[in-house]
């Protein structure tokens, strides 16, 4: 009976909370804890983030935020000794070099990298890495499909201009699913900015 009394279950919550706390920091260190990835395991999943920053395909991206992002989506903690690399630069160059280029090399304890060329002109959909694809078939798509609205009449002469192919953004998805790539949804695209953060693009509105 001494259980139902009110007192009593105040008293449990102190032990309930020092449960939930210990459990909490438990899994933490099993998270801390895990095992390091093979090295072709960490190579694409460094790429995988790096296509994350739509910044990689111009100036590129730190290698000190590449790395934090990295071990902040896979709960572990990036070693490169343990993978035989002494220095980030030997690390990036070594785990990137069939997607990315190294842009940067004065600081070798943080260079910069970038995706090279041909990764970011494949069409990648989710990541904003490869935005240089869709950007060029955005482009195409418009000079094929839009319609170019005619100068006003009733406009002074000297107002009266050429405007460019204009497409509605009601014909785009289709368009970029049938000539970009299938899975093509605006709604899911987001990206990491210079500093790490991310950022979720609004949805086309008609």
């Amino acid at each position: 009976r001494g259980l139902n009394r009110p007192g009593n279950k105040g008293r449990e919550m102190p032990a309930r909370h020092s449960r939930a706390s210990a459990a909490v920091s438990s899994s933490r260190a099993v998270a801390a804890q895990q095992p390091q990835p093979t090295a072709p395991v960490v190579s694409q999943r460094l790429c995988d983030v790096l296509l994350s920053f739509p910044a990689a395909a111009i100036g590129g991206v730190q290698w000190q935020v590449l790395v934090r992002k990295y071990e902040e989506r896979y709960s572990t903690r990036l070693d490169l000794r343990d993978l035989g690399h002494s220095t980030p630069l030997a690390a990036a160059t070594a785990l990137l070099w069939d997607v990315a280029r190294v842009i940067d090399v004065e600081d070798t304890d943080n260079p910069i990298v970038g995706v090279e060329d041909a990764v970011a002109l494949t069409p990648q959909p989710g990541v904003l890495g490869s935005w240089p694809s869709l950007y060029s078939v955005l482009c195409e798509l418009v000079c094929t499909n839009g319609n170019s609205a005619a100068p006003s009449s009733a406009a002074p002469e000297s107002q009266q201009v050429c405007t460019a192919p204009c497409l509605l953004l009601s014909q785009l998805r289709p368009l970029m699913e049938r000539h970009w790539h299938t899975s093509f949804d605006e709604s899911a695209l987001g990206f990491l900015n210079e500093e790490g953060s991310f950022l979720k693009l609004k949805k086309m509105k008609h």
